[in-house]
């Protein structure tokens, strides 16, 4: 008889010990759910609640980072021809802060994003480097009339990966390290600022300075042979890469 109890009061306590950690068991689901849930929006809608303020801020100074950046393309003349930007000095709010402008962080993010994809389209292919140019240069092609021409040059997957990251960042941090990435690839050494006429071995009167664009190298319009009385609005080659076939040519 006191064998039957002692095993009777034993199978109870292990009763009540399964019973237990089946209760903390479905405790800790429950708390695990609640964490899903709150995960799923609460968690992201957090982030961008947490101090608007702050968040509006550090995306206007990425908007004034951006200016300063295009400012550095226009100088250096490493935008395309049809480029549409402009100096901020030419601007109707030349004096005021656009940045301010922006009321929420959303908005400002917007036109961050819509500026830095504008000013890499605008900057010349031949002044990027890998992973957001081709590794292999643009090859000369002449055309039906015999004109030398650059034949086009597919997007790179480095920089398509790029665009979309920039489509996709949502925050002020993510674009800045777009645009790091992207000032990263810009040839500056190629830079109007940085470039010599061939000929007289001179700087200075950059607004007649011309540059191939094939080999970048820079040729006056007053030193070429025969002078040019303007810039070329097409496609300009010198002597060497032309082959001296091109009508209008310099002395090397």
């Amino acid at each position: 008889a006191v064998v039957s109890t002692q095993s009777t009061g034993g199978e109870k306590e292990e009763g009540e010990k399964i019973d237990g950690e089946q209760k903390d068991g479905e405790e800790l689901k429950e708390e695990e759910k609640e964490v899903d849930e709150t995960t799923d929006d609460d968690f992201f809608e957090g982030i961008d609640t947490a101090d608007p303020a702050s968040q509006l801020e550090a995306s206007r100074q990425v908007y004034r980072n951006l200016e300063e950046f295009k400012e550095r393309v226009l100088r250096g003349s490493l935008q395309t021809r049809d480029c549409k930007l402009h100096f901020n000095s030419l601007s109707p709010d030349a004096d005021k802060d656009v940045a301010l402008s922006f009321t929420t962080n959303k908005s400002a993010l917007v036109a961050c994003k819509e500026l830095l994809l504008v000013l890499e389209g605008s900057i010349e292919s031949r002044y990027m480097k890998p992973p957001l140019k081709s590794h292999h240069q643009p090859a000369l092609v002449d055309d039906e009339d015999g004109v030398r021409e650059t034949a086009p040059v597919r997007i790179p997957h480095g920089l398509r990966a790029w665009r979309n990251a920039v489509e996709m960042a949502e925050n002020p941090s993510q674009l800045s390290v777009c645009i790091e990435q992207l000032q990263g690839c810009i040839a500056w050494d190629k830079s109007i600022m940085k470039v010599y006429c061939q000929v007289c071995c001179k700087g200075g009167s950059d607004h007649l300075l011309l540059l191939c664009d094939s080999c970048d190298r820079g040729f006056h319009t007053y030193c070429c042979t025969p002078p040019l009385e303007h810039i070329p609005e097409d496609d300009w080659y010198c002597m060497r890469c032309s082959g001296g076939e091109r009508g209008i040519s310099c002395a090397v």
